[in-house]
């Protein structure tokens, strides 16, 4: 593995992460926070994505995870 010099901006944090920890890596998402998907899903890589159910999440959480399944196709 690459040593992660510290600089570069997050996308270049997350290639090397992804180069680094494949196929070991996966992301634990919060529904309400897609950036990093969207980062993730930019670089063409494929990283598992996952999320937990609580059963307790608002409605609007699940239309999120919906829009997210849609557009990126995870």
């Amino acid at each position: 593995m690459k040593e992660y010099n510290g600089n570069g901006t997050a996308e270049d944090v997350l290639k090397w992460a992804i180069d680094s920890f494949q196929p070991r890596l996966a992301h634990a998402c919060s529904l309400e926070t897609p950036v990093l998907v969207h980062m993730i899903a930019e670089t063409g890589r494929n990283v598992r994505i996952f999320s937990i159910d609580t059963g307790r999440l608002p409605e609007e959480t699940y239309k999120c995870a919906a829009d997210l399944e849609r557009k990126y196709g995870f």
